[in-house]
């Protein structure tokens, strides 16, 4: 869409799409597009602007990044690019961002990923709790087994069998006591 509006010179569409991307994104301020023929775009309208963009934009000018602060004390990231259509320089976009919004944005993801990495952490603990307890009973069981079967031996009763319910060492330690 902006290509095309930049090939044709279609000073109206460039605007509404330069406007679609101020209102699709809270934290852009301003979006500046001026052209190699000394035409500029602008959403919104320079005129409406309550502040003063620090640094001029000429439609040769490098790339690059700028902070500054509005008089009523906001953080605006000024970044400006270089727009290239089949290679050519076609002009420079210059895009105000309010460092506060971002800040926010950034501050909530982190909050939120933090809460995710907590129950994440949170269940993976719980599993291993859990896992360890049944991997204990599967190990105490049969020792349980062999001590309850020695003390029945200890106390006269040669009758007693014990169990064999696995194949390891286990069963081949109840195969002695029988």
């Amino acid at each position: 869409m902006a290509e095309e509006a930049l090939l044709l010179h279609d000073e109206l569409l460039l605007l509404n799409y330069l406007r679609m991307i101020e209102k699709a994104n809270e934290n852009v301020i301003y979006m500046i597009f001026r052209a190699s023929d000394d035409y500029t775009i602008s959403a919104p309208s320079l005129s409406r602007l309550d502040f003063t963009v620090k640094r001029s934009i000429s439609a040769d000018a490098e790339s690059g990044s700028l902070f500054y602060n509005t008089p009523e004390g906001e953080e605006i990231c000024d970044i400006s690019e270089r727009i290239y259509i089949n290679d050519e320089p076609v002009g420079v976009l210059q895009a105000g961002f309010s460092q506060d919004i971002l800040k926010n944005q950034v501050d909530e993801t982190l909050r939120r990923t933090g809460k995710i990495i907590f129950i994440v952490a949170l269940l993976a603990c719980t599993l291993g709790i859990i896992t360890s307890m049944l991997l204990s009973l599967k190990i105490t069981g049969p020792i349980r087994e062999l001590t309850m079967g020695a003390k029945s031996i200890g106390e006269g009763n040669l009758e007693h069998r014990i169990a064999v319910r696995s194949n390891n060492e286990f069963r081949e330690l109840a195969k002695e006591f029988n």
